[in-house]
């Protein structure tokens, strides 16, 4: 049997952190840290945690078939008595260049900073997505029709700002949006593993939308235009890829500088899906919020996870793990339904301001409704 390289890593999305992988140990961006706190929160993901948590050089040596106990605790709660809208999502991604690196500095994303011109084998430094993935992050617009409440975000139109990451801070090579949103429309890198809800009647929804089974397709640049006009090289974020084929079918022609051939800029292509078995699906147990304990029984939330066969093959010999931990209070709805994970609340819902002021301009969500009133009426009796 042949030893698989497990760097394992957290990643705790759509909720201000507070989720910690136990064992395998989760790196929560660290490396080799002479004190408590991390070096660099931005190392190579948004961890959203304080920056005493995590374990230093968390790789371990694992086998294929092997069983790997993923084992968490999450601060904020589960299930559904005091935070019904939880869950939990484990990931992994594996490949040759997946490393921790050498330097508690964040990958840069100039090439001629980095040995050899190229970042992505450039080992000094820690890399999870790849350079290229980063660049077309840069370059696809972002989903305009996503709930983003009362954030003003600096950038409009990529796909580097969220409601979670209103000032696009890169963390990495990885983007924002597929962190903040599960399951992303887009080709990611990262395969499902489990989905842990509160409401068990979601799961088929999850495994059909998996991309371990289900492909994705997304707007790709023409692999002239990419080398010989963009150079492979993103300066800023300027969104133009769209999201939609309509869209992605207007692209504008282009001139291939090498053999003056006229080509579409970019064009409507399909990522197959990963070819696994589906995400196992299961039910959350309840946690206390403001703890990070124990789920009863003397036991961690633990899944137990066997190294699949496939990751024998020499390119995918170093593997990570991540996590996702959402969270929606009462305060907005969160899906359509309890068996939908389509979104509760979407673009109408946001605030009426063209810059909102986040701590004055509210989100537009029409509570009023509830209570079978008017606009008007709300604003009466408040």
């Amino acid at each position: 049997m042949k030893a698989v390289l497990l760097a394992t890593s957290l990643l705790s999305s759509l909720v201000y952190g507070d989720l910690y992988m136990q064992a395998a140990r989760g790196g929560n961006n660290r490396l080799d840290e002479a004190n408590r706190d991390r070096n660099n929160g931005n190392r190579l993901f948004d961890s959203q945690n304080n920056d005493r948590g995590g374990y230093n050089v968390g790789k371990l040596t694992y086998y294929v078939g092997e069983t790997v106990p993923i084992s968490w605790t999450n601060q904020h709660g589960s299930g559904t008595y005091q935070m019904k809208d939880t869950e939990f999502v484990i990931q992994y991604s594996c490949g040759t260049l997946m490393r921790d690196g050498s330097s508690t500095t964040t990958i840069p994303v100039k090439p001629t900073q980095c040995a050899n011109f190229d970042c992505d084998t450039d080992v000094e430094y820690g890399r999870h997505e790849s350079w290229t993935d980063y660049m077309y992050c840069r370059a696809t617009s972002r989903n305009k029709g996503l709930f983003t409440a009362n954030q003003n975000l600096r950038n409009r139109h990529a796909a580097t700002y969220t409601r979670q990451n209103p000032a696009g801070t890169r963390r990495g090579y990885e983007c924002p949006e597929e962190r903040d949103y599960y399951p992303y429309w887009r080709p990611s890198i990262w395969r499902d593993i489990a989905v842990y809800t509160n409401y068990p009647a979601r799961c088929s929804a999850y495994q059909e939308e998996s991309q371990n089974t289900k492909s994705r397709w997304y707007c790709r640049y023409d692999d002239d235009y990419w080398e010989e006009v963009l150079e492979g090289y993103v300066s800023s974020a300027t969104g133009n890829l769209p999201i939609t084929e309509e869209e992605c079918d207007k692209a504008e022609n282009f001139t291939v500088p090498s053999t003056n051939q006229t080509k579409a800029m970019y064009y409507w292509t399909k990522f197959d899906s990963w070819g696994i078995d589906e995400p196992d699906c299961l039910t959350s147990s309840a946690t206390r919020a403001n703890h990070h304990g124990l789920i009863g029984g003397r036991s961690y939330y633990t899944y137990e996870w066997t190294v699949p066969d496939y990751v024998n093959d020499d390119s995918e010999s170093c593997c990570v793990i991540r996590m996702r931990y959402n969270i929606t209070t009462d305060d907005y709805q969160a899906w359509e339904s309890e068996e939908s994970i389509g979104a509760g609340l979407d673009y109408r819902n946001n605030s009426q301001e063209s810059n909102p002021d986040p701590d004055d301009d509210p989100a537009w969500v029409k509570i009023w409704e509830n209570f079978k009133l008017t606009y008007d009426g709300y604003l009466s009796i408040i």
